[in-house]
């Protein structure tokens, strides 16, 4: 899976499951209006590594370091402006966060 970094047109994190461990790798993709998301489940043969790839970490702590950002980034949008809350993408986080922290 890849995440494009929000506000880069073409620069994306890549996560690769390999046992215990998560690889991430910072990939640079061609400009391309075809990708409007900003997850993609296959990768694309036009990446290009660059000098920051392949950095393991165990799957444990980057599943939790994530719900730590997770709900840091839900307190700030509380802060900011309560009405987002109510977002069905912010009500999505929400559910995710929830489904995580009690499968492990």
């Amino acid at each position: 899976m890849a995440y494009r970094i929000p506000d880069s047109a073409n620069w994306w994190f890549e996560f690769i499951g390999q046992e215990n461990q998560v690889c991430v790798s910072l990939v640079e993709d061609i400009e391309r209006d075809l990708i409007l998301d900003l997850f993609i489940y296959e990768p694309h043969k036009e990446f290009r590594y660059s000098s920051w790839k392949e950095s393991l970490t165990d799957i444990d702590i980057f599943v939790k370091e994530t719900l730590i950002n997770a709900q840091k980034l839900l307190s700030f949008v509380s802060v900011l402006n309560p009405q987002l809350l109510k977002s069905e993408n912010i009500k999505m986080v929400q559910n995710l966060i929830y489904e995580l922290e009690y499968s492990l």
